[in-house]
This record gives C-alpha cells, structure tokens and sequence, in this order.
C-alpha cells in the first residue's frame, strides 16, 4: 500500500510555493536528505522567471521523478541537482554516483514520463548512464 500511495504521489503536480521553483526544491531536496540519507547538492544560474510557469511546473517534475529514480535505483549517498536558467534553451541537469544502468529500450514508465513532459514543452530529455559510475539526467528546454 505505501508504494501504491508514493506511485500517485509522484503523478500528482504540486504547484509552485511562494519561494517559487528553486526555494521548493531546494526544501524538497532538505527533505530527501532527511527521509533517505541521500545529499543532495542543488544549484541554480540565471533567473529562474525567465521560464513560463508551464516550464517551471514541467522543472519541478522531472527534478522531482529524477530524485525518486536516485533513490529507488542508484544506491548513491550523493545527488547534484545544476538548474540553469540563463541561456536558450535552459538545462536542468541531475546526476548520481551509483550503479547506472544498461539502457534498455525506452526505459521505465518514470523515464518515459520525463521524456513526454519535456516534449510537451518542445524541451527534449537526454539519460546518459554508465554501469558502475551513474546516472545523469539532461532535461533541455525548448529552443
């Protein structure tokens, strides 16, 4: 039953709070820390305003589905988590240091989700992991 709620969790958007995209991550990313022993190290370049809120709603999500993949998947200690707003298109960047993975076809049902989310805003979504050296997560904003 725990996974079946943390799986509509994850579908669940949750909008943006008064310290907008980086203040909510940043917070979700103390909470993490605390609840899985995962650090998480985040920083941001440029104005995170340049983006719609569609694009900031779309940030939040994948940063968010990326988090749960390093905590269900890589059994790293360590996470960074790199925003950058300031160039066309805006990149988003979360990598790991654990086990990675042999790429399969499409991947999961939570990589799949990130790739249909970063379409949607003409954004692409790019995995690139190595066995045994981890795990990094390019979300490219749209052009």
């Amino acid at each position: 039953m725990k996974h079946v709620r943390e799986a509509l969790d994850d579908l669940r958007p949750a909008p943006l709070g008064p310290d907008g995209l980086v203040g909510d991550l940043r917070r979700q990313a103390d909470e993490f820390a605390r609840l899985y022993g995962i650090r998480v190290e985040l920083s941001s370049s440029g104005a995170e305003e340049a983006l719609s809120p569609q694009h900031r709603e779309v940030v939040a999500l994948v940063v968010r589905e990326a988090l749960s993949n390093v905590r269900r998947h890589s059994g790293s200690s360590i996470c960074r988590v790199r925003m950058g707003f300031g160039a066309r298109p805006f990149l988003i960047e979360v990598s790991d240091e654990g086990r990675g993975f042999i790429r399969s076809a499409g991947g999961g049902y939570g990589l799949m989700g990130m790739r249909e989310r970063a379409a949607g805003i003409g954004g692409r979504l790019e995995v690139v992991s190595t066995e045994g050296r981890g795990t990094t997560v390019f979300l490219f904003g749209p052009n």
